[in-house]
């Protein structure tokens, strides 16, 4: 059993309500009771936003069916993110979700490419990943074991923020969440400084056992209960606007997000099911709200577009768990959305939070672990987004001047070292991005290591050139049989 009975939830966002459905799906058994207590004044969200695979899992703990979620969130999938001009002008490549190629006497194929570029003969590692030439292709299907290299990816979403709100807090009503409104005024607390319920502008008293703050940035539960300071992650990543508006549909859709590098950021786009989203992200002391939406319109059509603005202070808190109160989404961690992961931290910390459910109600021991393990999550995804800034690029300009200035973070410095001496790819505890996934963004760039390790070396010299041309062959094959991505969206339509 367990000293806690209810938990109240400040916010309104994805994350309150998955972070409720989560709760009341792992406990609603046991009695706890999950009460969300959404605000009169609503922020302003974002258009869309593009996820990580691994929503697709916490869907399947939630019982949602991936068919409804698609429709009813206006999703198309993605299988990959191309970041172009992030190096030069005229840089493109994928970062894809899934394997490159497959393993060669024990070791990664990406390690053959590395050898390979090392002698001079570099070649891309999108012709040897079946999701990288689909995406290509804009084609599109679930992977499966039926057919050999048909596993050999992932995928993730793309989805309208507002739909895809409103359909997570139908399914937090259906589990048995309970939703409030109104306005946090005051906070009433126990003598040993924990919170003992919420007062709002009526008058009104909230009990609860325990607080989550979904509350964004306006932190209104951790900003008054936490005195630990936020760190900040400006010196490397000084983006504190982005811009999203409504586009129209593209007849064609790949299942990619699109990056492009600016002077001031760098601006974004994904399709949608019934239409389209782009955006800008920017710092706002060099670029000004109406110069994003200006220089956004050179490249897309934004005329009578839904827009919307959010602000942002890149960093997190160092201490995610307080006493009786937990920091989830935007409250905990503010990170530009260019690895999508917002929302996989949020998923990180909510299934972080069910492990270490208080028995009792001192959860001390359990709040240290929890910081500890949260605080390497998000450093983890911090370093890997500023990796994209650093590897390769040769832009010039104050804004990516300043960047490149930054002294590394130390962790991710010993990684970029080690990888550009030995070739090898160390991952520190916590890391939400694999090896693979640091491949495709090192290779992409053009980052070539001096030299591969001695024993790689002898395996890699002994690799037959007719095999991995057999492989070539076979991914380009698999890649043309499947059905283009509009066909694939459209069919989960008309099978809803």
């Amino acid at each position: 059993m367990t000293a806690l009975r209810r938990i109240v939830i400040v916010g309104e966002d994805c994350n309150a309500w998955l972070a409720a459905a989560s709760l009341k799906r792992a406990f609603g058994r046991q009695g706890l009771e999950v009460i969300v207590l959404v605000s009169e004044r609503p922020a302003q969200a974002a258009i869309g936003r593009w996820t990580l695979p691994s929503l697709r899992g916490l869907h399947s703990l939630l019982g949602i069916n991936e068919v409804e979620f698609v429709c009813r969130t206006n999703a198309t999938f993605k299988l990959a993110s191309e970041h172009r001009g992030w190096q030069h002008i005229s840089s493109r490549y994928l970062h894809v979700h899934g394997d490159i190629g497959v393993q060669l006497g024990g070791l990664p194929f990406y390690k053959y490419l590395l050898f390979r570029a090392v002698q001079g003969q570099a070649e891309s590692p999108e012709a040897y990943s079946l999701g990288a030439i689909a995406a290509r292709m804009g084609r599109f299907a679930r992977p499966t074991r039926r057919k050999p290299l048909a596993d050999s990816f992932t995928y993730a979403f793309h989805v309208d923020e507002t739909l895809l709100t409103a359909y997570l807090r139908e399914h937090a009503a259906a589990l048995g969440v309970a939703t409030r409104c109104g306005q946090v005024a005051e906070i009433a607390y126990a003598e040993d400084g924990t919170i003992t319920a919420l007062i709002l502008g009526s008058g009104e008293q909230l009990a609860g056992d325990f607080f989550i703050d979904c509350s964004g940035r306006e932190a209104v539960l951790m900003s008054r209960i936490s005195s630990t300071a936020w760190e900040d992650w400006r010196a490397w990543l000084p983006n504190d606007r982005a811009l999203s508006v409504r586009i129209p549909a593209v007849a064609e859709p790949r299942p990619v997000t699109e990056t492009i590098a600016r002077s001031t950021g760098w601006i974004w786009r994904f399709p949608l099911a019934q239409s389209a989203v782009a955006g800008y992200v920017y710092c706002s002391a060099l670029l000004s709200d109406a110069q994003a939406f200006d220089e956004l319109a050179q490249l897309v059509s934004v005329d009578d577009g839904e827009t919307a603005v959010q602000r942002f202070s890149q960093g997190r808190r160092q201490e995610f768990w307080t006493r009786n109160c937990l920091a989830i989404g935007e409250t905990a961690v503010q990170l530009e959305p260019l690895l999508g992961a917002n929302l996989h931290l949020a998923q990180i910390g909510i299934g972080m939070f069910i492990e270490l459910f208080p028995v009792t109600s001192s959860c001390r021991l359990e709040a240290i672990e929890y910081n500890r393990f949260m605080c390497e999550q998000a450093d983890s995804l911090r370093d890997f987004t500023i990796a994209h800034y650093r590897v390769g690029t040769t832009i010039t300009g104050d804004y990516w001047q300043a960047i490149q200035a930054a002294p590394l973070p130390a962790r991710l410095q010993q990684k970029l070292d080690l990888y550009l001496a030995t070739s090898r790819i160390h991952l520190f505890d916590n890391e939400t991005f694999d090896e693979v996934d640091w491949a495709w963004v090192l290779l992409g760039s053009g980052c070539v290591p001096d030299q591969v390790g001695v024993h790689e070396r002898s395996v890699l010299a002994r690799v037959n050139g007719e095999q991995v041309a057999v492989l070539k062959a076979q991914i380009e094959r698999l890649a043309a049989s499947m059905p283009r991505h509009v066909d694939f969206v459209q069919q989960h339509h008309k099978r809803a």
